[in-house]
């Protein structure tokens, strides 16, 4: 019994946020009241163990959340924090060797923009020499951590091979879980906005 209600609370906020990126502030609420209930409530079931990363998401990877901290370090070795990239727009993805697709989308991107928007790439390390190669013979020229353990992965809440997000230069998300043919209309705004002064 315990069991059916851990797993109905935790359909329900996968119903109310889950499957839209921008839900309500109404279905947001009820969703956040759900999984804390899981949490609380249950905390020793399967159901539950999926009901913290989901209720982390729901409080702090929405649209207007600063964007959690994280610090890894990248392909080359060199230490790399989120935070480090504060003053830009930064498009951070999360990819492996099966969403290279979109790499020439974000190639584009930087030679519309420039230095204006930064790139950070985080594949999981179990992918490390496919993304390694990939990365070689795409010629990508932005940094790309190596999630160990998939550490970053857990924290934000990643299932799928490729999911995006934007940063504005104060580190706020501006966009999340994003089409890749979104991205250029978004990082155009942001950047039209900061050169307004807004």
């Amino acid at each position: 019994r315990d069991s059916t209600s851990a797993e109905t609370l935790v359909a329900l906020a996968l119903f109310l946020a889950g499957p839209r990126t921008n839900p309500t502030e109404a279905e947001r609420s009820e969703a956040k009241e759900a999984l804390a209930r899981c949490v609380r409530d249950f905390p020793t079931l399967d159901a539950s163990r999926h009901a913290g990363p989901m209720l982390f998401e729901l409080e702090h990877l929405q649209v207007g959340c600063v964007a959690p901290d994280f610090e890894s370090t990248d392909l080359e070795g060199e230490a790399v924090r989120l935070s480090d990239y504060r003053g830009r727009i930064l498009v951070l993805v999360f990819w492996d060797s099966r969403s290279s697709s979109v790499l020439g989308r974000l190639a584009e991107l930087r030679e519309d923009h420039g230095d204006s928007v930064a790139i950070l790439g985080i594949c999981p390390a179990r992918a490390r020499e496919a993304c390694e190669g990939l990365a070689d013979r795409a010629g990508i020229e932005w940094a790309n951590v190596c999630d160990e353990e998939s550490r970053i992965a857990r924290q934000w809440n990643m299932h799928a091979s490729l999911t995006i997000y934007v940063l504005d230069d104060r580190g706020v998300i501006q966009g999340r879980k994003l089409d890749p043919s979104n991205l250029g209309a978004l990082v155009g705004r942001l950047l039209e906005e900061r050169r307004r002064g807004h």
